[in-house]
């Protein structure tokens, strides 16, 4: 009796062995996953388009590159250093843009407008 009780303790605490070092090792790998896709960069250029609905907007470097941001939950859009709204963003706005990108998407959490007059 003693001895099955023994050999079963030992299988447990094996597998939960085996399952937190699994659980480690996945940890690592999607952290570190996360942190090289999650490393803040910077895009400057035009608005080419804006889709209010989805709530992102494309824009055109000068090296004729596109690419489409979406905004992060809290995200500054600062015009002449002011606070302003997703809507304030126009289509011909010069655009200096820190971002991130998450899953293949580019998500910006600075936008910079170009100044109107100030």
């Amino acid at each position: 009796m003693l001895g099955r009780t023994t050999i079963k303790g030992k299988r447990s605490a094996n597998l939960v062995t085996g399952l937190l070092i699994m659980a480690v090792a996945v940890l690592l790998v999607t952290g570190y996953a996360m942190s090289a896709t999650m490393t803040p960069m910077t895009y400057t250029g035009k608005v080419v388009a804006i889709d209010s609905a989805a709530k992102t907007f494309t824009v055109q470097s000068v090296s004729l590159d596109r690419l489409t941001f979406g905004l992060h939950e809290g995200a500054k859009l600062l015009r002449c250093e002011k606070e302003v709204a997703f809507n304030d963003i126009k289509v011909g706005d010069e655009v200096s843009i820190r971002y991130q990108e998450s899953a293949g998407r580019y998500i910006a959490d600075n936008i910079n407008l170009s100044p109107e007059k100030c």
